[in-house]
């Protein structure tokens, strides 16, 4: 029995917090239009944002990996610092690569850093 992962990362968040009811509409012959709910509990999203230097890039790098993308879930704390199972909503895996460049530089710089914008939604 492996446990369940936590997010490796500090985050900000982008206050990019979406609540939403699953729900689909359904129209009968008569015209008549019915909402049904395809889900109990609302669909939670947060995108988020981490940086950091190479050490937390490799680590990031390294957690979506052990998690296969999307098709895993971890724990994440939320902005009440609760604990939410969660997953990511996609495979990829974003990156902006950050590199120490100055004009003496022989090579195209150093990476130095990163940042990686992420979607994460909460299993339900």
């Amino acid at each position: 029995q492996m446990s369940t992962p936590v997010f490796p990362l500090p985050y900000t968040f982008d206050v990019d917090k979406t609540n939403e009811y699953v729900n689909r509409t359904v129209t009968f012959e008569s015209q008549k239009k019915q909402k049904q709910r395809k889900a109990i509990s609302r669909l939670t999203t947060w995108k988020i944002t981490v940086k950091g230097n190479n050490t937390d890039k490799q680590a990031l790098e390294a957690f979506h990996d052990s998690v296969n993308g999307d098709a895993g879930s971890f724990y994440f704390y939320d902005e009440n610092n609760t604990q939410v199972l969660c997953r990511f909503v996609d495979g990829k895996l974003p990156m902006t690569l950050k590199r120490e460049f100055t004009s003496s530089t022989t090579t195209h710089g150093t990476v130095v850093g990163f940042t990686s914008s992420l979607t994460i939604e909460k299993v339900i």
